[in-house]
C-alpha cells in the first residue's frame, strides 16, 4: 500500500508540469484578473488578498458578521 502511495506522488510530480502547461494558458488571463481585482494594500501588511480581510460588505453576507457579532 505504501508503495503505490509513493509511485503516485512520483507520477504526480513528473505529470504535474505537463498538465499545467497544457491547461494553464486558456486560464491565465482569469488567475490574473482574479489577483488584480482581489488585491489591496493594507499598511504595515503590504499586498494580500481581499478575502483574508474578512470584508462581509464587499464579498459576502452580512447577516453572517452581525449573527457572529452579536453571539460572541
Amino acid at each position: 500500500m505504501k508503495i503505490m502511495i509513493f509511485v503516485q506522488e512520483l507520477v504526480s510530480v513528473v505529470l504535474t508540469p505537463f498538465v499545467l502547461w497544457f491547461s494553464l494558458p486558456q486560464c491565465a488571463p482569469a488567475i490574473i484578473d482574479f489577483f488584480h481585482d482581489f488585491t489591496v494594500h493594507i499598511p504595515g501588511r503590504g499586498y494580500v488578498c481581499s478575502f483574508a480581510e474578512f470584508d462581509f460588505v464587499r464579498h459576502g453576507n452580512v447577516k453572517v458578521y452581525l449573527f457572529t457579532r452579536d453571539a460572541g
